[in-house]
């Protein structure tokens, strides 16, 4: 609505989400920052509607008992492991 996005009763989500930032111990005082970062995306995803975003595109190969993501440089399957 009008570039927002809101509950049923008309609230804006952004503003329940700067509340809960707020509220939440870990979060409180990097609050400010928070907002800042995903409050813009949140506002241009509302601006430019969910179809602005391209979808995701995942290639998953199966070998030797393993399913392995393509695209990434580092493919973690059998007998590989984080160092």
């Amino acid at each position: 609505v009008n570039g927002q996005f809101v509950t049923d009763n008309g609230t804006n989500i952004f503003d329940i989400y700067k509340e809960e930032l707020l509220k939440n111990p870990y979060t409180a005082e990097n609050a400010r920052i928070a907002a800042s970062h995903y409050g813009s995306q949140l506002f241009d995803l509302a601006k430019n509607g969910f179809d602005s975003i391209p979808d995701l595109v995942l290639s998953i190969s199966y070998q030797n008992g393993s399913l392995q993501d393509i695209g990434q440089k580092v493919n973690y399957g059998v007998k590989k492991t984080i160092d």
